[in-house]
């Protein structure tokens, strides 16, 4: 049921849909479609002028992943999201017992992060333009509730602007 529910989001989203510009997964996708092709992990960086460059900007294990899937499939966006679904689904977080913890923009920010923009005391290159849809701590809750997760803590912090969420597996 899982693997269903997220090959169906896939569909819905666009399964071979481009990363978005801007992105974390377009600089991951950069990378890896370079390393596919014998040119080495080279590319985005935000802060160099030149845009082909070998780079260290990221850690390279998503990139190298999505490079083997290049190198097989071709420089598809459904493979590598189709691969996404399947280790989702057969791999899970924390097999017996552990937590996971995790800390995410809340929403609240997005109005005030173009404010800041809009009078240049944020420049739209930085990561602050990276950031992408946002699940809600509800959604969250029950997708982490689906693979296994039964206690949860939600907090807001720095003025509400971030989001905590700290969720337990059973042993």
């Amino acid at each position: 049921m899982g693997l269903l529910a997220r090959l169906g989001f896939c569909i819905v989203s666009g399964f071979n849909r481009p990363t978005e510009a801007g992105s974390d997964a377009l600089e991951m996708d950069t990378y890896a479609w370079n390393v596919a092709q014998g040119r080495g992990y080279r590319g985005l960086s935000p802060d160099v002028t030149d845009q082909d460059h070998l780079t260290a900007d990221r850690p390279p294990g998503t990139s190298l992943v999505w490079a083997g899937v290049y190198k097989l499939a071709g420089h598809r966006y459904d493979a590598v999201r189709l691969l996404h679904c399947a280790l989702g689904k057969f791999i899970p977080i924390s097999t017996t017992g552990g937590s996971l913890i995790m800390t995410w923009p809340s929403a609240v920010i997005d109005p005030l992060l173009d404010v800041l923009m809009s009078i240049s005391i944020v420049s739209p290159k930085t990561e602050i333009d990276k950031h992408e849809r946002r699940l809600s701590p509800t959604i969250l809750q029950e997708m982490l509730r689906q693979i296994g997760f039964e206690r949860f803590l939600h907090r807001k912090f720095e003025l509400g602007l971030n989001n905590l969420r700290v969720a337990y597996k059973p042993k």
